[in-house]
């Protein structure tokens, strides 16, 4: 079973779209590496059945895909059969991840405030890991690429992540809950800014350099993992409201 890409792109780099003019327009990229299968690694000649069957059996939310998201399923079972009666089957791998990355990032702004901080808490822990273990690893993390993340990490994180996504899906939305302005987001890296340069030991224009994915690599996975955590540690009814804002522009 293969797993795939770092995916949310953009929501730790979200704080700069908000930051005065003069800054410019900045992105960078979640850490946070979507878990995708390869559907048929290990299923002899494959049906489809075979497949979805094995893919839900080794990562769940393909279960919760079929149960609360039946259009989504169809999908799913389409590119299989199109690609095990063309003898394809491998490509069905990157079709199935750019369909299901979309349906799942789409959830994270109107889930429950525990799965959004479990979410942000897992992209920080992630981070982390790549920035002190794989720091070569880092620019391409930020990027999205396909990098082979369960080569690396340990089975806790992935079951963690697993254990996300499923949620994810299960969970019914919270719609309608706050979120906070751009002016408030915008105040926030401001406020931020001083802390992130005295923990990262670096000045305003390397932080910000980080931040938009330029210089060293280890930097830019530490720049955006350390925002997460500064995040995460602000008083829950406000951090809620930064994380929804933050992930709903991914």
């Amino acid at each position: 079973m293969a797993r795939v890409m770092a995916a949310l792109r953009k929501s730790a780099g979200t704080m700069l779209q908000f930051f005065p003019a003069s800054a410019g327009k900045r992105r960078t990229a979640i850490l946070l590496a979507l878990l995708v299968a390869a559907p048929l690694a290990g299923c002899g000649k494959p049906t489809t059945d075979s497949v979805l069957a094995d893919m839900e059996s080794k990562e769940p939310f393909y279960a919760a895909i079929r149960e609360k998201d039946p259009a989504l399923h169809a999908q799913i079972r389409a590119i299989l059969d199109r690609n095990i009666a063309s003898g394809t089957p491998d490509a069905a791998r990157a079709e199935i991840r750019k369909l299901v990355l979309p349906a799942i990032v789409k959830r994270v702004p109107d889930t429950s405030r525990e799965t959004i901080v479990a979410f942000a808490t897992l992209a920080r822990d992630q981070g982390r890991f790549i920035a002190e273990e794989h720091p070569d690893l880092c620019p391409g993390y930020l990027r999205g690429d396909d990098m082979g993340f369960d080569k690396i990490a340990d089975k806790a994180m992935i079951d963690r992540e697993l254990a996300i996504y499923d949620q994810l899906l299960r969970s019914p939305p919270e719609l309608g809950a706050p979120r906070a302005s751009a002016e408030e987001v915008g105040q926030l890296f401001v406020t931020l800014i001083p802390r992130l340069r005295a923990k990262l030991g670096v000045s305003d224009e390397q932080l910000l350099a980080a931040l938009e994915q330029r210089g060293p690599g280890k930097l830019q996975c530490s720049a955006a993992t350390e925002l997460f955590d500064e995040i995460l540690k602000l008083p829950p009814v406000q951090r809620d409201r930064i994380l929804r804002t933050m992930f709903a522009e991914i």
